[in-house]
């Protein structure tokens, strides 16, 4: 009898030692603690080089978008999961790749039908480089070190391999140096010409890396995975399947 209130008091200390943590890709900041609504983190880059104990959860703001991988860095235990899950009104918290440009973003290069878009850069606050959400912060938290698609309205790009290549509608050039995306317009800015212009930021890599870690539960969950061969809009509410690999520790 001594034996199982230990337990039960063992137990419950864990329990009460698990930990919520919020990320809010509009009103959050990385300067946070993370562990309140009122103080969530901003991205998942923050997610990735922090520490976790079994029984915590991380929570993502719903109708956020956030053009990252989560890796998450910490795993669970058998009894003990790190759950990964969602928080507020809207849709369910967006992983995806797929990165719009708006038509601000643009800035023709002088006598020429080619246009150019800054998508990321190491210094803050600089007006010329893409933004996402309500706040403008900069869709990329990391540089992509490659971008082998665009997306041209419905039609993929044809990537070339310098900017002097660009020589009819839906070229393209990733100058990997600047984080500089360039493409051909015949008919003025690129926003307006296609409708939609959206380099797919994480090209090759994947929107979630377990990278080791096991004994996670993930709710509630979109991921959308372009690339040239296929267009996949996978959600994940409380996924059977995925719960269960999860609660297995399968990767």
């Amino acid at each position: 009898m001594i034996k199982q209130v230990l337990l039960l008091l063992f137990l419950g200390a864990r329990l009460a030692c698990a930990t919520d943590y919020y990320v809010d890709c509009n009103y959050g900041s990385n300067g946070n603690p993370g562990t309140s609504q009122q103080q969530a983190w901003r991205t998942l880059l923050e997610v990735g080089i922090s520490t976790f104990e079994p029984g915590d959860t991380i929570n993502l703001r719903r109708d956020c978008t956030w053009n990252e991988t989560l890796t998450p860095p910490s795993s669970g235990s058998s009894g003990s999961l790190i759950k990964i899950d969602s928080y507020g009104n809207g849709l369910p918290p967006h992983l995806t790749g797929y990165m719009p440009i708006a038509a601000q973003w643009w800035t023709q290069v002088s006598g020429t039908n080619v246009w150019e878009a800054t998508l990321y850069s190491n210094t803050f606050d600089l007006p010329n480089v893409v933004q996402c959400g309500v706040r403008g912060f900069y869709c990329l938290t990391q540089p992509p070190s490659q971008l082998e698609y665009v997306r041209f309205g419905s039609l993929w790009g044809e990537a070339q391999t310098s900017q002097a290549a660009l020589s009819q509608d839906r070229d393209f050039w990733y100058d990997a140096a600047n984080y500089a995306l360039y493409v051909y317009s015949a008919s003025g800015n690129p926003a307006t010409h296609y409708s939609t212009v959206a380099p797919i930021a994480l090209s090759g890599e994947s929107l979630v890396n377990l990278n080791g870690v096991s004994w996670l539960e993930r709710n509630d969950l979109r991921r959308t995975v372009y690339d040239r061969l296929i267009t996949a809009g996978i959600s994940f509410a409380i996924s059977i399947v995925i719960a269960w690999r999860d609660r297995l520790g399968l990767k």
